[in-house]
């Protein structure tokens, strides 16, 4: 089985099935416990100015952002 989060995520979600389980046994598809979705961050938009190439852009946004 391939788990799509981090370790931490994945000890989470376990101790969360431990703690929910009526039973002895866990079960693989329990409907309680959701998989968390992958993050993905928000794209930058970065426009170049006029006249400027790429390595100008790289140092701007680099000392933008620091």
């Amino acid at each position: 089985m391939e788990w799509p989060g981090n370790v931490r995520e994945l000890e989470n979600v376990i101790e969360r099935a431990v703690l929910l389980t009526r039973g002895n046994v866990l079960q693989l598809s329990l409907p309680d416990i959701a998989l968390p979705e992958p993050e993905t961050p928000p794209a930058a938009t970065v426009v170049a100015q006029e006249g400027e190439d790429e390595y100008q852009l790289i140092v701007r946004v680099l000392k933008e952002t620091n």
